[in-house]
């Protein structure tokens, strides 16, 4: 062993044990096989199964044992040790671990959490080697590892109570699938039972496959505390006995979950920027320093750095899609130059002081766009079956109509009868109004009201009729219908758009449209992409 890390060690322990210290780890680390681990614990096979050989209390593993609590206490108290800080684990009621041919550190980890029951996951081939008895009936083994609970039963505390589970079946010895499916199906055994049971796994023991099979497992399940046995030295690649510790692994998933992040794309994808914004701020806060320094010990400050873009993104969009052009602008920075700049234009738009002067400003026309294009966001995904957006897309898309009908009587009127802030008519004396150049108002006695020009398409006209009736008629109509209906309101809209700004080439308008369209999805660095 290291002189550096067993002078340390020494210094943790009273006089007798720090100078028995050299002497056991030296002959621990000369025991191999099947017989040497027999003396490690000081056990002896028997007619029944196994024993304690005698009283001797300094047989290797008890020797290791105290010195692992000690090391352990250190852990919690946070003490500068030069291994990892631990929180005081729970008091559990399940321990699954992987059994392979070194029972050592799997011992090690059963005695301090002291679980209530304990699930080993063993192979035809590790189950042999612990002598795991045979039924007189089937001649298979029954699953019951006598050879643990020989050693558990001597070495516990006597305030501990610790069942061994029968193993229940073997895995496969090759191949990962096996194991994955005998933890899972442990985990469900267990919550069936207790579903706030408190559970961990130690995957200490076992092939990497089985390992890494049972983490990915229990990682995936949630809530589940995963352990490994460590050692301080090493020489070569065999492990230092007496510089074993405790070390809890960190779930990946925990703290970045993919499945989370995909989530949230897909939610800013679909438009639904709110429910976007708090995923992106969940996963933000997963990333964020902690006491543990999490994201710095595993690198992932610049994944944090991606998700803060994301949510920047979802942030603007979210406040844009409710016309909150201000606080859009605070979150902004995310945005493409062009769609930056349409975004101030719309603010500007927004502080105009009355209808009137917004309907004369150059200004109207992106407003107008802005209108039309977050009515085509809720009504884009009607084709693909979702049809929650149907109403909301209807209503923006007259909303659009109305204020350009209502901007052109204000900016036609003859003999200045109309005041946008003022005055309100029903929406059939607007219509007649704009396609027809006039309108007769009044109840006992009719006033005629003109306008310098007219919209010349009349077959507008009656398609304006219909998207009202769609607007205040019931929502609940069949799939098809609504369909049909968003296509024909879209179409009536740009339509009118078009005739509107006729001061602007169609082509003009529909790069507009594209331009100043929400991005969907994100590059790989969090940057907005079309």
């Amino acid at each position: 062993m290291n002189s550096k890390i067993l002078n340390k060690r020494k210094a943790w322990l009273n006089q007798t044990a720090a100078q028995s210290l050299d002497k056991w780890s030296k002959e621990a680390d000369k025991l191999h096989d099947f017989e040497g681990t027999l003396k490690y614990f000081g056990i002896k096979q028997s007619v029944n199964g196994f024993d304690i050989n005698s009283l001797d209390e300094n047989y290797c593993f008890r020797q290791s044992l105290d010195l692992f609590k000690v090391v352990l206490q250190k852990q919690i108290t946070r003490e500068n040790i030069g291994i990892p800080c631990l929180e005081k684990p729970p008091a559990y009621d399940a321990l699954i671990t992987i059994v392979g041919f070194s029972p050592e550190p799997l011992m090690h980890t059963v005695l301090v959490l002291a679980p209530k029951k304990v699930y080993p996951v063993a192979t035809i081939e590790s189950a042999s080697h612990y002598k795991v008895p045979l039924t007189p009936e089937t001649r298979k083994p029954d699953g019951s590892i006598l050879y643990f609970e020989t050693i558990l039963e001597h070495y516990k505390e006597p305030s501990q109570t610790i069942t061994v589970e029968p193993i229940g079946r073997n895995v496969a010895s090759i191949g990962s699938l096996d194991t994955f499916k005998r933890v899972r199906k442990i985990i469900n055994e267990v919550r069936t039972n207790n579903p706030n049971a408190k559970i961990a796994l130690d995957i200490t023991g076992g092939k990497k496959s089985a390992d890494v099979s049972a983490f990915l497992t229990a990682a995936i399940e949630k809530n589940i505390d995963i352990y490994y046995i460590d050692f301080e030295d090493y020489a070569g690649t065999k492990a230092c006995c007496g510089t074993e510790f405790l070390n809890k692994l960190d779930n990946p998933y925990e703290i970045y979950n993919v499945q989370l992040l995909n989530q949230a794309k897909e939610l800013f994808m679909n438009h639904d920027y709110q429910a976007a914004y708090q995923l992106f701020s969940e996963i933000e806060k997963r990333l964020s320093p902690d006491g543990l320094e999490k994201p710095a010990k595993y690198d992932l400050e610049d994944e944090r750095s991606i998700v803060i873009r994301m949510k920047k993104a979802a942030e603007c969009y979210m406040y844009w899609d409710r016309y909150s052009y201000s606080h859009a602008l605070s979150a902004s920075e995310i945005l493409p130059v062009l769609q930056k700049k349409h975004l101030e234009r719309l603010k500007q738009y927004d502080e105009l002081g009355n209808k009137k002067s917004k309907y004369v400003s150059d200004l109207f026309y992106d407003y107008v766009l802005d209108r039309y294009i977050s009515a085509e966001r809720r009504g884009i995904h009607i084709a693909d079956e979702d049809l929650g957006g149907y109403h909301d897309a209807i209503l923006r898309y007259y909303q659009c109509v109305e204020m350009m009908l209502d901007a052109f009587i204000t900016n036609n009127q003859k003999n200045n009868f109309y005041d946008p802030d003022k005055d309100k008519y029903p929406t059939k004396i607007i219509r007649k109004l704009c396609f027809n150049g006039f309108a007769e108002i009044g109840r006992s006695e009719k006033i005629r009201i003109e306008l310098l020009k007219k919209i010349t398409d009349s077959s507008l006209q009656t398609k304006i009729s219909n998207l009202n009736n769609w607007r205040d008629g019931f929502v609940h109509i069949k799939g098809s219908v609504q369909k049909s209906n968003i296509i024909n309101a879209k179409n009536i809209v740009i339509q009118l758009i078009k005739l509107y700004f006729d001061n602007k080439q169609s082509t003009e308008i529909d790069n507009d449209l594209l331009r100043y369209n929400f991005c969907k999805s994100f590059s790989g660095d969090g940057f907005l992409s079309k």
